[in-house]
């Protein structure tokens, strides 16, 4: 995701973190760390996470793509699938 937040920098491509940690300081920890320097939000329920039900993320990593409009343009993405599938919907 990092090469990806340089790659489209100045474009309209928004990353949104949903973390299912339970411990918050950790992952809060964890991001500073690591400079990942996107959106994240968490609330600390593991699985019953209000952005993973009400999307109904069933795995992690998840990775989805929503578009301008809020249309879900491609979800469940996972390691090689996430490039080519933002570089298409960036051409939208």
């Amino acid at each position: 995701m990092k090469e990806l937040r340089k790659k489209y920098a100045g474009t309209d491509l928004v990353i949104l973190g949903v973390s299912l940690d339970k411990d918050l300081g950790r992952w809060k920890s964890f991001i500073a760390n690591e400079k990942m320097d996107w959106l994240h939000v968490a609330d600390g329920n593991f699985w019953d996470n209000a952005a993973a039900k009400k999307y109904g993320i069933e795995s992690i990593p998840s990775v989805w793509i929503i578009g301008p409009q809020g249309q879900i343009l491609a979800k469940n993405l996972r390691g090689s699938q996430v490039a080519p599938a933002i570089a298409v919907a960036m051409q939208k």
